[in-house]
């Protein structure tokens, strides 16, 4: 094998010989012939600088918090932990989100728990128990007239419509007959 073909193998730590003399991609795969274009040619594509960028990523930085994802569909991409995103595996993805707001506030709380002895819930999970503890307390309502009442004195919908069905047609006519209801409702308020 020609000395510069060794040189640009060397340079490279992905690429390899193989056993037929061919020069291989650890990265992506991809054989190519043992020439100095080839190799040069290949080195400088998007193919493998992507490959090379996304190889590149350390995670030891950040290694509780963004973990590589479990997901089927999102098997090339990196999950964190704090923020329960995906994105793409690559340094510079990595970098604007560790960089952005909301892992920042996801990461000073979860430093504020830690000291505190209090376990960590992440930002979509915590805003859906606010959300779920809200819902379980009595609560007023003010209707636009200014007069208040609790939750038993508001409209509810027919007894027909409050069936939840499974099938998106079941849900169609449950919608069309919930605004007929209350357009017969509207039409006897101003007839009456």
């Amino acid at each position: 094998m020609k000395f510069e073909i060794q040189e640009l193998v060397q340079k490279y730590e992905s690429l390899s010989v193989t056993s037929n003399g061919r020069v291989k991609c650890n990265l992506t795969g991809h054989e190519m012939v043992p020439s100095v274009d080839a190799i040069q040619s290949y080195v400088s594509g998007s193919k493998y600088n992507k490959r090379k960028l996304q190889n590149d990523v350390n995670l030891d930085n950040y290694s509780p918090h963004i973990v590589k994802s479990s997901k089927k569909h999102n098997k090339n991409q990196l999950f964190c932990r704090l923020t329960l995103r995906h994105f793409k595996n690559s340094s510079i993805e990595l970098e604007r989100h560790v960089k952005g707001r909301k892992f920042q506030n996801a990461l000073s709380r979860y430093n504020a728990c830690q000291a505190s002895g209090i376990p960590f819930v992440p930002a979509p999970i915590f805003s859906q128990k606010e959300n779920d503890s809200d819902k379980s307390e009595d609560v007023v309502f003010e209707s636009r007239h200014g007069d208040s009442g609790t939750d038993e004195e508001m409209w509810k919908p027919p007894e027909e419509c409050s069936k939840i069905p499974r099938k998106r047609a079941a849900l169609t006519n449950v919608k069309a007959k919930l605004r007929r209801h209350c357009k017969e409702k509207r039409l006897s308020n101003d007839n009456g």
